[in-house]
């Protein structure tokens, strides 16, 4: 007896010991547990309407999963489910849910033995459970340890006890994971039933819901369908045992010749399969907050969230929301995208967008296909890749700013420059395939050709700091330490910024952020947000005067050149349209880039594999080329989206006057000798530029292009930054600098 009452109390010290070690962890653990309230925002009290700018609905919002899934989906109401499903979903998964408060008790203990004495982590799972699971402990990706299984029971208790079982059930419907289609993930009973069935989920048939159900542990099972097939006959039986529906109905629903997408099945008596063929994964779902213009979708909903909360957008009804998507537009960049051809493995980022405002009128963040659903990634907005000689444009309107013209020269021979860094401490551009002129040639003829040794020699004496100075003012990002290389581009950016920074050009010097909402109001009526009494200040960047005169350059390098001729910018022309613009191209074919302006539109496209490899063609020698892949596909995107309206010209601000050189197609811009360029450098910012200590600012008579005299009229006087070392170069001939 003594010794029954040792072991006894020995045993009692051991699970006492034991539940004291599990307490501090255990206490440990729930430190930091999810706030079961998150799932408040499932409830569709607080849909958010999104317009477009001509008021048709674009769509809806509604509240992402509290454990970070964003996927596409469209959330409904208990009452918008069929109750076939709810049934079956309740006898599979948890047969006891109207009974238990979130937790099973009896696979709880199941779980804990199977751990303790088995050492594997096990046990029965409630409804609540996997909601916790899928929603609140997301991070923990499904992970079997204790911790977990800790922080889910607390939970799970939680949230039996604070929220309805119909709320329970909602919300589980809303998450639960259905399988995949493609690169688009099937969840909750929406996105199912459309996908597997075309249907709505209030108009699934007893016999489709059982399907969809049997999917919910391994929705694998949907590729062997004839294997899995006696999994309905199992569970129509185990709903005549809880009550659900009766024999009669459980057999009527085996023996319905249902069909999920993606299959083909001949059915013999009593439900036999006879045959099942399968041709392909389910038709593509989307919800219907994403069904039109999912990329500028996915923007306004951050857009609405940054500005006024979770609780706005999602709670007390919702938010009315007027945004300034065309559809117009979008439904030709749209069809841009569709109709575009590019190199194997290639995608694409577009944007359009109205240079007066900055408001984004359509955007595409990948190469559409027909029937298939695009990836999520919005490469219009998160791909940040080098931009090539797109940046040429803003090096060559800082120069103009400076006192350069268009006809001012530089030598295109091969070159090479001091580079601290750089193999063997110098830095080796070349022209595109290695083609010089061997001559001095002007800045106009420089970027009609988009001549890489003369823009690098402007570059030298625009100076690096003045060049940073205009990027920064276009918010185009610049590396740290910057070189001479940056006058080629080496810079990242995305589209939605090289568009904005673009528009400067097309509005007389002002750069405007983009924007995508033109009115928000609560479901009240309460307006939060209005653009017409508060819209959004731009920015001067360049005077009228000078931002012309960069325009004007962009003109004549989509206008002066033939194709035969070597027009990199010609295949962009919109019929009817004034159309300027720039191509880019990164290292190793890496990046192709379009940047096209009209007076009232505004299109960057890139293109580009998302793995950031080089792209080329399928059995050819020629590599892709920006000039023939991106300005068709602006082309296209702007003649639709423009299509209708009046061609206008771009405003010409006084001070300017045009000469024609050569036989240039596109005249001339210059700065009148009335004393306007000195009030073109003042209102650029040019004045206050931060100057190189290698460089000096000089007067130069614009006549002779040399050193100024005291006889020279002030009218004839610009202000020029030149390298100390070339100032020789601006002495009148027989004197001294």
């Amino acid at each position: 007896m003594q010794t029954l009452r040792i072991i006894w109390a020995v045993f009692i010290s051991l699970v006492l010991s034991a539940a004291a070690a599990f307490a501090v962890f255990a206490t440990h653990w729930l430190k930091d547990l999810p706030d079961y309230r998150q799932l408040d925002t499932m409830q569709l009290s607080g849909t958010t309407r999104i317009y477009a700018r001509n008021g048709s609905l674009i769509g809806t919002l509604s509240p992402s999963l509290p454990g970070g899934g964003s996927v596409d989906r469209t959330v409904v109401a208990l009452n918008q489910v069929s109750p076939y499903l709810i049934a079956s979903v309740v006898t599979s998964e948890d047969h006891r849910f109207f009974y238990n408060y979130g937790v099973d008790p009896i696979g709880m203990l199941r779980g804990l033995i199977s751990t303790l004495f088995h050492h594997q982590l096990q046990g029965g799972s409630t409804l609540t459970n996997q909601l916790v699971k899928s929603t609140l402990l997301a991070s923990f990706h499904g992970a079997r340890t204790l911790r977990r299984k800790v922080k889910e029971a607390v939970l799970s208790l939680e949230v039996g006890r604070k929220l309805t079982k119909n709320e329970i059930l909602q919300d589980y419907l809303n998450v639960i994971y259905w399988g995949a289609n493609g690169n688009s993930s099937i969840v909750g009973a929406y996105a199912a039933a459309k996908a597997y069935f075309g249907v709505p989920p209030s108009r699934l048939s007893l016999a489709q819901s059982v399907y969809l159900t049997t999917l919910i542990p391994a929705p694998a099972r949907y590729y062997h369908y004839p294997a899995y097939r006696p999994l309905m006959h199992n569970l129509l039986q185990r709903m005549v045992k809880d009550g659900w529906i009766s024999q009669s109905q459980a057999k009527a629903a085996f023996d319905q010749p249902i069909e999920p997408s993606g299959w083909k099945i001949r059915y013999g008596p009593g439900g036999q399969v006879l045959s099942a063929q399968f041709t392909g994964v389910p038709r593509a779902t989307q919800a219907v907050s994403t069904e039109q213009a999912p990329y500028f979708m996915q923007q306004v909903k951050l857009d609405l969230l940054k500005r006024f909360g979770r609780h706005l957008v999602y709670g007390s009804g919702g938010l009315d929301v007027i945004t300034t998507l065309s559809p117009q537009a979008q439904a030709a960049m749209d069809q841009a995208s569709l109709d575009a051809v590019l190199p194997p493995g290639a995608t694409l980022g577009m944007v359009a967008m109205q240079p007066q405002t900055g408001q984004v009128l359509a955007m595409v963040g990948q190469k559409l296909y027909p029937g298939k659903t695009p990836p999520q990634w919005n490469n219009a907005v998160n791909a940040y890749r080098q931009i090539g000689s797109s940046i040429k444009p803003f090096l060559y309107t800082t120069a103009l700013g400076m006192g350069f013209t268009q006809l001012n020269t530089e030598p295109d021979f091969p070159a090479t420059f001091p580079c601290v860094g750089c193999p063997g401490g110098v830095y080796k551009p070349h022209d595109y395939d290695y083609i010089y002129q061997h001559r001095d040639v002007t800045l106009r003829y420089a970027l009609d050709h988009s001549l890489n040794l003369p823009t690098l020699h402007l570059l030298t004496q625009v100076g690096i700091p003045n060049l940073v100075h205009t990027l920064h003012l276009v918010h185009l990002p610049v590396y740290p330490h910057p070189y001479l290389a940056l006058g080629l581009g080496a810079l990242q950016a995305s589209p939605l910024q090289m568009a904005a920074a673009y528009s400067v050009f097309a509005d007389q010097g002002v750069y405007h952020r983009p924007s995508y909402l033109l009115k928000v109001t609560t479901a009240s009526g309460k307006v939060l947000y209005d653009a017409k009494r508060t819209p959004p200040k731009g920015q001067r960047v360049f005077s009228p005067q000078l931002a012309y005169m960069g325009l004007n350059m962009m003109l004549g390098y989509v206008n002066d050149l033939t194709m035969a001729q070597g027009g990199l910018g010609q295949l962009g022309k919109v019929p009817g349209w004034q159309t300027g613009g720039k191509t880019g191209t990164s290292n190793s074919i890496r990046d192709l880039w379009f940047d096209g302006v009209t007076p009232k539109l505004v299109i960057s496209t890139w293109v580009g594999r998302e793995d950031d490899q080089p792209m080329r063609w399928h059995n050819s020698v020629y590599v892709p080329s920006s000039s023939y892949v991106n300005p068709p596909i602006f082309r296209q995107a702007a003649a639709g989206a423009l299509a209708g309206q009046t061609p206008v010209p771009f405003k010409i601000p006084p001070g300017i006057i045009f000469r024609h050189y050569k036989n240039d197609a596109w005249p001339l811009a210059f700065l009148a000798p009335n004393g306007s360029s000195q009030t073109a450098q003042q209102t650029s910012g040019l004045s206050t530029l931060p100057l190189s200590q290698k460089t000096v600012v000089v007067s130069i008579d614009r006549r002779t292009g040399y050193l100024a005299s005291p006889s020279t009229p002030s009218r004839d006087i610009v202000q020029r930054q030149v390298p100390r070392s070339e100032l020789a170069q601006f002495s009148p001939p027989g004197s001294a600098p």
